[in-house]
């Protein structure tokens, strides 16, 4: 039982470091993103929603880095996404 418990929470710990090693990997793509776009993170609170590069870059995200619809339209300050 004891041994069943340490591997429980290994695997804990191990989801843990994945998924911020995975936000980590976002984070930088996003930003890659937004200076090949030469946009800041300021442009990012000014910015309809739905503009263009904006959507590029959530596109990107998506197909490329698996990111989650949660993440990008939150980072990237386009609201909260639809639940369908």
């Amino acid at each position: 039982m004891l041994e069943d418990l340490q591997d429980d929470v290994a695997c804990r710990v191990s989801e843990s470091e994945a998924a911020e090693m995975r936000e980590s990997r976002w984070e930088q793509a996003t930003v890659d993103l937004l200076s090949r776009l030469n946009r800041s993170d300021s442009k990012l609170d000014d910015s309809p929603k739905g503009v263009g590069w904006k959507v590029a870059i959530a596109r990107m995200l998506r197909e490329r880095y698996l990111v989650p619809n949660v993440w990008i339209s939150r980072r990237l300050v386009m609201g909260e996404p639809t639940k369908t």
